[in-house]
């Protein structure tokens, strides 16, 4: 911030009609005070609320962008800032009004009209007579196009800003008419149309549902280059599904939605090889796959098959008892272990389909056996109940045995029945709830989307299995990983399954050259190493727990409690900072021959801590021989930074922050003292500490910056058990009361009869 003589002045720049000047902005004047002030620097009479100032339209702040200087919002003028002086929104339309009721200049009042719109200031103003008037607009057939682009976004502005909720049942239709007859009338006004007729999808759904059709908005997909225009037309179609009231006609349209046409269409026009997409257009991708995902939610039903209906798993049932019986047994003897291996191997040959043969399984099998005997107890050798299986589960069965019957059978064999349903359920549910979150409602904000689920299987003769071939993909790693890993205990198996989650997670997210299969899904699989896998998830685990700390009650209320302490404990160290000395730059320099030698300041705080000591002599050291300025006699410290380019030998050069803190006095009889530093830090500490001294509250960037370091530190000290816990927002219910109260102890004459 700039220095000023007088608190709460900044210098601005106002542009009075075509010409720019300096302005010192007082923020302790009152607006009209300071309009008029600069009415009369511009030669122009001054009348009350006929002018006010503007924020002028800046790259990369598109908040304040042409929006009118009020007293809520004046405290972001700052030093810098440019500003304009223009016809008060109250002015402004009153003189849209008079062209609008007059048919005057049009063309002015609508731009005007959609140009301030996004002003909550100005929109409240003209959000009433002038709807009514541009409403009147719209029933005109010649309305040129241009025109026709002011008025929708003047009413997409009211609707945004919710004065309209709903618009008229003609406008409706005719912007229906627009999008349905396909008028070659520009892209803003195509645009523009789609934008308002999703503001009142919630609102007005029946009138729109029988206006737009899917097949028209896919137009706009297929035939539009504009990303504008696929963005909004993909945010239509998302909102139509997604407010349908109708629980059947919402399947309906969500099974349109998901034939190949529809998918191809999008993989083909907006996800084609090289394509940069926004995060507006994610947002909508990410919707459109949710909603057709939650076809599938029906799979999470009980399925109505019995476990040796499933394949191979008859012939392996007879393995899988001995397996365990013989792991039961104690004590048993070499002669058992052979019996149960030869009967094993029997048990194998029957699954010749598989092509699996003993020799090359028999050490894998043997070592299966023996750690049975270690394993009986533990959880995942406990049988499973035929009721615990999904219609998910047995698709992706089947679907893994048709298509990888070799693998399959290998993981049974290797498995046993009980533990292979087992991990069976638990990674289709992993894949479903946890990765493609089936049944979930379109998360708010969420860019994650994977092509695959446009790219694959467009063809309507085949059933889409995109489910199902990510379950046997994380069943093929998922053993892979089991095998690097040498799984022992149940814990291990929740490791191997975290692992192929975020392979999986990786692979879904990589961008593959040009077609979107699942070869190069396997191909990305098989380049994730398991270090790679590793730090995906502890970059997960450490997204999810600063989620948490950032939305937990009860940890924001356990922050706050730890924030005073933590503020007294930064305060302490700035104090023992600025009472060590500290060597500052001076500002005059002085030649010595060719070269210059910089001259420097020390200062610090006294013991007492009632003055700053200063001297350009490092070797004094006495207080009594170095210059003072009393704490007392400090008014105000103000930051000045200053950026020069220091030229090297060479091309080279680098930027060069010079900061300079100023003590300004209370009175003029006293020199300000100038601290020059180039480090941020230096200046930071020694500003707080004034602060401190001064009773007033610390600002720096450094006290920021330590103090969250400091909060999360301890957060992570004093939840350290609770790592990996999930801890509901909401305090559990309170339970019923008991019917009676007749839970008294007996009289101590009864109890001493028992005796």
């Amino acid at each position: 911030m700039l220095a000023s003589d007088e608190a709460g002045v900044v210098s601005v720049a106002v542009q009075v009609g075509n010409d720019s000047t300096l302005f010192k902005f007082n923020h302790g004047e009152p607006l009209q005070t300071t309009i008029e002030s600069i009415c009369k620097e511009g030669g122009l009479s001054f009348v009350k609320n006929r002018y006010a100032l503007q924020f002028i339209r800046k790259q990369g702040d598109p908040f304040l962008a042409a929006r009118f200087v009020t007293e809520e919002n004046r405290h972001n003028i700052i030093d810098g800032t440019e500003l304009k002086l223009v016809y008060s929104a109250r002015e402004l339309g009153r003189m849209i009004l008079e062209n609008l009721k007059t048919n005057g200049d049009l063309d002015w009042a609508l731009e005007k009209l959609s140009g301030h719109i996004a002003d909550p200031v100005f929109a409240s103003v003209v959000q009433g007579p002038c709807y009514i008037l541009v409403n009147r607009l719209f029933s005109e057939e010649s309305l040129p196009p241009k025109l026709l682009y002011y008025c929708l976004k003047f009413i997409l502005g009211l609707l945004k800003l919710n004065y309209l909720t709903e618009i008229d049942e003609t406008l409706v239709k005719l912007l229906a008419t627009i999008l349905c007859n396909r008028q070659n009338i520009g892209d803003s006004v195509i645009e523009k149309a789609l934008l308002v007729l999703e503001c009142i999808s919630r609102n007005q759904y029946n009138q729109l549902k029988e206006s737009v059709d899917l097949e028209d908005l896919l137009y706009y997909l297929k035939s539009f280059e504009s990303s504008n225009i696929q963005r909004t037309a993909l945010a239509l179609i998302n909102a139509l599904a997604l407010y349908c009231p109708n629980p059947e006609e919402k399947k309906d349209m969500l099974m349109i939605m998901n034939t190949s046409r529809f998918r191809s269409t999008i993989n083909s026009s907006i996800l084609f090889p090289g394509s940069i997409l926004g995060n507006e257009i994610k947002e909508q991708l990410a919707i459109y796959q949710s909603l057709i995902l939650s076809l599938n939610t029906e799979l999470f039903e009980k399925a109505d098959v019995a476990l040796n209906k499933l394949p191979d798993l008859l012939s392996i049932k007879r393995y899988s008892s001995l397996e365990i019986s013989a792991a039961a047994a104690t004590g048993a003897t070499a002669d058992n272990d052979a019996a149960r291996r030869r009967s094993a191997e029997s048990c194998t040959q029957t699954i010749d389909r598989a092509n699996i043969k003993w020799k090359e399984n028999v050490e894998l099998l043997n070592k299966r056996l023996d750690f049975l005997k270690v394993t009986n107890n533990d959880i995942w050798s406990q049988p499973v109940a035929n009721s615990s299986l999904s219609k998910l589960v047995y698709n992706c069965l089947v679907y893994f045995h048709a298509n990888y019957n070799r693998a399959y059978s290998f993981i049974l064999l290797a498995e046993g029945i009980d533990n292979f349903i087992r991990i069976s359920d638990r990674v289709a549910n992993m894949i479903a709830k946890d990765i493609l979150h089936v049944g979930e409602p379109p998360r708010r904000k969420s860019t994650t989307f994977f092509l695959l689920v446009f790219s694959t299987f467009l063809d309507d003769t085949v059933k889409p299995a995109l489910i199902e071939e990510l379950f046997s993909q994380a069943m093929l790693h998922g053993e892979r990983t089991k095998r690097e890993m040498k799984v022992k205990t149940s814990d291990d198996y929740e490791k191997v399954i975290k692992i192929t989650k975020q392979k999986l997670l990786q692979g879904l997210c990589q961008k593959f050259p040009e077609s979107r299969t699942f070869e190069e899904l396997q191909l990305a699989l098989t380049g994730i190493s398991y270090s790679q896998a590793t730090e995906g998830i502890l970059k997960e685990t450490a997204n999810r727990r600063n989620k948490f700390y950032q939305t937990s009650p009860a940890v924001l209320d356990l922050r706050a409690s730890l924030r005073g302490s933590l503020i007294e404990l930064i305060q302490t160290q700035r104090m023992k900072y600025i009472r060590k000395r500290t060597q500052f730059l001076d500002l005059q320099e002085k030649q010595s021959g060719k070269q210059k030698e910089k001259n420097y300041l020390y200062a610090q705080l006294s013991p007492n801590g009632y003055k700053i000591l200063y001297t350009k002599d490092p070797e004094i050291n006495e207080p009594d021989k170095m210059s003072c300025m009393f704490v007392k006699h400090i008014k105000s410290v103000v930051t000045h930074v200053k950026k020069t380019i220091n030229q090297h030998s060479g091309q080279n050069s680098e930027v060069v922050s010079t900061i300079t803190l100023t003590l300004l006095p209370t009175t003029n009889d006293i020199k300000p003292l100038n601290l020059i530093t180039q480090s941020q830090e230096v200046a930071d500490y020694w500003n707080d500490a004034i602060n401190c001294l001064k009773g007033n509250k610390m600002k720096s960037d450094s006290l920021r910056r330590e103090l969250k370091i400091l909060l999360d530190m301890e957060l992570r000290i004093r939840l350290l058990e609770l790592d990996g816990i999930d801890i509901p927002n909401e305090p559990p219910p309170l339970p019923p009361s008991p019917p009676n109260f007749d839970f008294a102890l007996e009289d101590e004459n009864e109890n001493e009869s028992h005796c």
